[in-house]
This record gives structure tokens, C-alpha cells and sequence, in this order.
């Protein structure tokens, strides 16, 4: 993830695909090798020239991605607001870092397996971003079929208590500390989700962004 080798790529990207700049410019995965203001900055240099627009990143931890985009703010540097990973009902460990993470920081994430081999694709397709909100899963297919499917999950609204059953379909460990704060093995929210603050009275706070449902 060096300077010259981003520019070499970029540029016969460019080249190939007979364009002047590309939208999302995604970083493929961290190899822990290069430093965050040397990365940071090369992505920078690529935004200032025109030749990227805005900065993603996939299979990367989510400690990693915070200190970039802290850093990038720092500076006035261009930050990620794109997170690819695999997630669906049957891979949810995004759940416990990443989605978190991407929905403090503003970013969009893009999930790919997100059908994650199970039949009632439609429903699958639908769990992912009424899950989580700004979850936007990648699809493809080499038929109608496919197609019409993918369309038919645009406008299929799931209720709350439908997403919790999609979700049992996956053994989802919380790990510490998120299952220490939270008996119940729910995703902590809110202050209303820790344990030993149930009974200390009532909380005002701003409820997270939820889900994008369907338009009617």
C-alpha cells in the first residue's frame, strides 16, 4: 500500500477503463505493515489530484480504521466512508465491531456473501440493511431470475421481530465486553441495554440510526 504503487495502480486503472477518475477507491485489507499517515496521505494525494473521489476500505479491523480516519480528521485529509466486509443471517460478526464502528464514523458499509448460502434470498437480501443502517449488500446473478429476486427485496419490509428470527439462523458470540454489559446476549444501544443501570431510573438519550425500511 505504498505511494508509487497506488499511483501505478490508479493510474492504469484510469487507463483501462477510459475514464478520469474513479468514484470509490477501496483498499483492499490492511497488512499491518504500513503506517497510518503514509497511508492516509497517499489516499489524500490520489483525492487532491481528481483521480479518486471518496475512499473505502474492506476486511480490516475496526480499531485500524478509526485511528485513519482520526488521523485523515486531524489533518483535513480525505477519510474512509466506505467498509466492505462480508456480512449476512448467517455471518454476523460485523455486528460486534465493525457496524458499531462504521455507524460512529458516518460510513456506508458494503456487504458481500450476503446471501450467505441459504435459500429465502429475497429475505436475506432485505435482512442485511434493515439490520444496521447504511448497509448496502452487493448483488449479481446471470439470470432473470436473479434479477427479479434482488428487485423483490427492495420492497420487502421486515419487522423487528422478523429480523430477530432471520438472525438466530447464525451463532452470534457478542464476546467481552459486549456480553458482559448485556445479559440478555443483546447488542448494547443504549443505556437501557446495560445491566446493572436497569435499575438506576430513566435515561434520556438519542436512539441510534436504525435500518432503512422499504418506501411505500
Amino acid at each position: 500500500m505504498g505511494t508509487k504503487s497506488m499511483r501505478v495502480a490508479v493510474d492504469d486503472s484510469l487507463k483501462r477503463l477510459q475514464v478520469s477518475h474513479i468514484d470509490l477507491y477501496c483498499v483492499h485489507a490492511w497488512e499491518f505493515a504500513t503506517s497510518i499517515p503514509g497511508l492516509m496521505k497517499s489516499l489524500n494525494t490520489l483525492v487532491q489530484q481528481g483521480k479518486v473521489l471518496y475512499l473505502g476500505i474492506s476486511d480490516t479491523p475496526a480499531w485500524v480504521i478509526t485511528k485513519d480516519n482520526a488521523y485523515a480528521r486531524e489533518y483535513g485529509l480525505r477519510q474512509f466512508s466506505v467498509y466492505q466486509g462480508r456480512y449476512s443471517a448467517m455471518m454476523r460478526d460485523l455486528e460486534r465491531d465493525i457496524i458499531p464502528m462504521a455507524r460512529d464514523e458516518g460510513m456506508a458499509i458494503h456487504s458481500w456473501d450476503v446471501l450467505g448460502s441459504v435459500p429465502l434470498t429475497s429475505v436475506a437480501l432485505a435482512y442485511a440493511p434493515q439490520k444496521a443502517p447504511y448497509i448496502f449488500p452487493m448483488v449479481g446473478g446471470n439470470k432473470v431470475f436473479h434479477l427479479k429476486v434482488n428487485v423483490a427485496a427492495l420492497s420487502l419490509e421486515l419487522t423487528p421481530e422478523d429480523v430477530a428470527e432471520v438472525g438466530k439462523g447464525y451463532d452470534f458470540d457478542l464476546g467481552f465486553p459486549h456480553d458482559f454489559l448485556n445479559l440478555a446476549g443483546l447488542m448494547p444501544h443504549g443505556p437501557q441495554h446495560v445491566y446493572f443501570l436497569a435499575g438506576l431510573g430513566h435515561f434520556d438519550y438519542v436512539e441510534p440510526t436504525t435500518g432503512i425500511k422499504p418506501r411505500k
